[in-house]
């Protein structure tokens, strides 16, 4: 087994898929209104999701967490910011990489580690 699909749903899909392109994510705008991509094989979507619904805090049943690995966390915390993200927990070192989380436009976590073992 493999993972398929990662779905965003979001209160504004350009807000949401600026800040996933400005980490990296190749995401191209459908006529239907989504804006859809791939990561290594992964088909990756951002759409329109209901309103009125409110998404899961960080760390509470029902939400999740995507990670991606990036050249600088320090340009990726310059490109959250520019795009209506927001840094969840500061920039800690580990042995496998700086890492810190963000939030999306949504208010949806997400990890971003660059490597510092190189």
């Amino acid at each position: 087994m493999k993972v398929g699909s990662v779905v965003l749903y979001a209160r504004v899909v350009a807000r949401t898929a600026a800040f996933y392109k400005a980490l990296g994510v190749r995401l191209e705008a459908r006529p239907d209104g989504r804006e859809v991509g791939d990561i290594d094989g992964i088909r990756v979507a951002v759409v329109e999701g209901r309103s009125g619904e409110a998404s899961p805090g960080p760390a509470v049943p029902g939400a999740s967490m995507i990670g991606f690995r990036v050249p600088s966390v320090d340009e990726a915390i310059l490109a959250a910011h520019q795009t209506g993200g927001a840094v969840l927990r500061p920039i800690e070192a580990l042995d496998w990489g700086r890492r810190v989380v963000l939030t999306d436009p949504d208010g949806r976590p997400v990890e971003v580690v660059d490597d510092i073992r190189t």
